[in-house]
């Protein structure tokens, strides 16, 4: 990839790595091997991240907001390999980070996706399955795991095995 191809993808990043890269190219100073693949893996993976910025989850922004009304402070679901949960210190509905395995993948914004550096186009896939429905995705994880998909917590009563979350969580979420 040529210097003039990495300014081109990288036109108006605000990534403080992208700026760094074209202000060393625009000065006139050679990048490294190491910045060089850097800097090729980061516009190879902005380019997957492209197409799923526009996906909206509404779904998933009004379930939080309930479970907001319906009293969890910070609330938080746990389905298929994902984590959504506001921010403990400052619970806001509108602002739903996504974590995968660990990682932070993006974040659901007024409904709108906005995907992390480590977000994929098949993240944000994967999460539009769950949108569809998040309630039930919630009750099949419940169902598969033998845990509450909001807490997290083990499923021990029998009504509560059979929902597929705990009935405090489905109280403060609305579901009962």
């Amino acid at each position: 990839m040529t210097n003039a191809d990495i300014l081109r993808a990288i036109r108006g990043s605000t990534n403080s790595f992208a700026r760094s890269i074209a202000e060393q190219i625009q000065a006139g100073r050679k990048l490294t091997e190491k910045q060089q693949a850097a800097i090729e893996r980061f516009i190879a993976n902005t380019k997957v991240q492209t197409a799923p910025a526009l996906v909206a989850f509404k779904n998933i922004h009004e379930a939080f907001r309930a479970a907001m009304q319906g009293g969890a402070k910070a609330p938080q679901m746990q389905v298929t390999g994902f984590q959504f949960r506001v921010s403990r210190s400052d619970p806001n509905p509108d602002v739903i980070f996504v974590i995968r395995e660990g990682i932070y993948i993006g974040k659901i914004d007024a409904g709108m996706w906005k995907p992390g550096r480590d977000g994929t186009t098949k993240d944000a896939e994967l999460i539009g399955v769950i949108d569809r429905n998040p309630v039930e995705a919630l009750k099949s994880f419940g169902h598969d795991t033998g845990r509450c998909g909001i807490c997290g917590r083990l499923l021990t009563d029998p009504a509560s095995v059979k929902d597929g979350i705990g009935p405090i969580c489905a109280n403060k979420w609305g579901m009962r």
